[in-house]
C-alpha cells in the first residue's frame, strides 16, 4: 500500500523565493527558541519570539511579505 503522494510543483521564481525565505525565517526562530532555553531554561513563547524576529531582523521577516 502506497501511503504517500508526490506534487510536482512548476519552477516559478516567485515560488522559490518565498520558500526559502519561509526556510530562513524558521531556521532563524528555531535558533532563537534553542539559544532562548539554554541561557534561561524556559521556552519562548510565539508572542515574544514574533517580536524579536520582527523587530531585529526585519529583512527575513519583510522578504517573506514581499513574497505574497
Amino acid at each position: 500500500m502506497r501511503l504517500t503522494r508526490v506534487f510536482k510543483i512548476p519552477y516559478r521564481k516567485d515560488l522559490i523565493n518565498l520558500f526559502k525565505a519561509s526556510k530562513n525565517l524558521y531556521n532563524q526562530a528555531l535558533s532563537l527558541i534553542k539559544n532562548h532555553y539554554k541561557e534561561n531554561k524556559k521556552f519562548l513563547n510565539y508572542y515574544n519570539l514574533y517580536k524579536i524576529v520582527k523587530n531585529d531582523y526585519p529583512n527575513l521577516y519583510k522578504t517573506l511579505q514581499k513574497s505574497r
